[in-house]
């Protein structure tokens, strides 16, 4: 509302006394800001404050301001840094729509030709990275271009850097992985395998898409002739999960949506990564070509096993919860400190129970009733017993109730001909199809 300005003339001359009503501004933590992380040709020198604790993710607004803090991309073709990806992948993230970002090099291309293969797991994704990482609230995306480094014979360094990654979001969980499985198809069938057996922690906080894709960027690398590039997906996942809660939500899955931008086709076809699909298993999720309908991410798993009734097991309800939780966090962090009696209680429930309704009204809970939807327990017999009141706890119990997603479409058609001429039978025709 526009401030009153009220003149008295019981005042002095040159006082003036207004009356102001403020509205409280309604904070929304971000659900989709991913950081790419990896090597660059030059790295920006850090405050002096900051020099001794490593780099931290710069923000980035779009590949223009990428340039002037980083470089451009790598041009030597004999080298281990010609596979550095962070350039072309966040390019790739642009032109799909992707927003502003945030960018962590760990060093520059110079650096990583030097890197034993043996110091790169923790070098790009190490507990201290991450912990960096962790201190800029914005973040939420967490995306490892550079994993392309590590070459097929190099397969168990590179589950190293993908289980660092993995533990590290399950102790930040407002982090969630956006990996890469490696390019050739060997490397992501081992990479498939070793998710089989080794069940790595926090592998609900993470998932993997494959095949690579070739982009239309003509790309000199040897400054000799021109060759076509092969572009790590996250950059675009990373894209199409932003977009997806922008336009829709967090519990809308990031697959079947809009077409991948700026490429020629998927590096490998569809029927080369079935078997990186498991109903009953850890599964890599694909990207695919459709005749008609372009190319499209094709898969919502995070690299959790499935079981039943567990949230983990998709990327979107995974993000959802956690999305409901930070959300939940930041409302009930200005209660620190207020009595905790009945009062307190009735506000947090109230405060709480208002943005839940929203979410449910907005479509992101399940159950046809707001109570089916969600509940809010606070209290003493609800949440908390009086000893925890005496010693200065204040729980809070939310539940919810998430969709899942329609994975497995089944189509039954059924054609009843009733009139047939020569011999006046009836048939019937069944067809049933499945679409995964």
């Amino acid at each position: 509302m526009p401030a009153h300005s009220l003149l008295s003339s019981d005042l002095q001359p040159g006082y003036e006394y207004q009356q102001v009503t403020l509205r409280a501004r309604r904070y929304e933590v971000p659900s989709a800001v991913p950081v790419f992380i990896g090597f660059t040709e030059k790295v920006p020198l850090p405050s002096p404050a900051r020099a001794v604790e490593g780099a931290m993710p710069q923000p980035i607004a779009d590949l223009a301001e990428f340039q002037q803090l980083f470089g451009a991309a790598p041009m030597v073709a004999d080298k281990r840094s010609d596979r550095c990806g962070l350039y072309y992948t966040l390019r790739h993230y642009f032109d799909n729509g992707g927003l502003g970002c945030f960018v962590c090099s760990v060093g520059t291309f110079s650096e990583a030709a030097a890197s034993a293969v043996t110091d790169l797991p923790e070098r790009l994704s190490g507990g201290d990275l991450f912990a960096r990482i962790d201190r800029i609230a914005d973040i939420t995306l967490v995306a490892i271009p550079d994993l392309a480094l590590f070459a097929d014979d190099e397969a168990a360094y590179l589950q190293t850097a993908w289980a660092n990654a993995l533990a590290a979001c399950e102790c930040y969980p407002r982090l969630f992985a956006v990996l890469d499985a490696p390019r050739s198809l060997t490397g992501a069938l081992a990479c498939s395998s070793w998710l089989q057996d080794a069940l790595p922690d926090g592998a609900s906080h993470g998932a993997a898409w494959w095949p690579w894709l070739l982009g239309d960027y003509a790309v000199d690398r040897s400054l000799v002739h021109s060759t076509t590039l092969a572009i790590a997906p996250c950059g675009v996942v990373c894209a199409q999960i932003q977009l997806t809660d922008r336009n829709i939500g967090v519990w809308k899955a990031p697959a079947n949506g809009p077409d991948i931008k700026s490429i020629l086709k998927p590096e490998y076809g569809y029927r080369d990564g079935e078997r990186l699909f498991s109903a009953d298993g850890v599964s890599i999720n694909l990207i695919r070509s459709f005749i008609g309908r372009g190319t499209k991410l094709w898969g919502c798993r995070t690299l959790a096993r499935p079981v039943l009734g567990d949230p983990g097991l998709y990327v979107q309800t995974r993000r959802l919860a956690t999305y409901i939780q930070n959300n939940l966090r930041a409302r009930a962090a200005a209660s620190v400190f207020e009595p905790n009696n009945e009062i307190t209680w009735l506000m947090l429930k109230s405060g709480l129970g208002m943005w839940l309704r929203r979410l449910w009204q907005s479509g992101g809970l399940a159950g046809q009733e707001e109570e089916l939807a969600y509940q809010v327990q606070i209290g003493v017999g609800e949440s908390m017993t009086r000893e925890d009141v005496i010693e200065g706890r204040l729980l809070i119990n939310v539940l919810v109730a998430l969709y899942y997603p329609a994975e497995f479409i089944r189509l039954t058609v059924t054609l009843n001909m009733n009139d047939v001429p020569d011999t006046g039978e009836s048939r019937a025709i069944t067809s049933r199809s499945t679409l995964s």
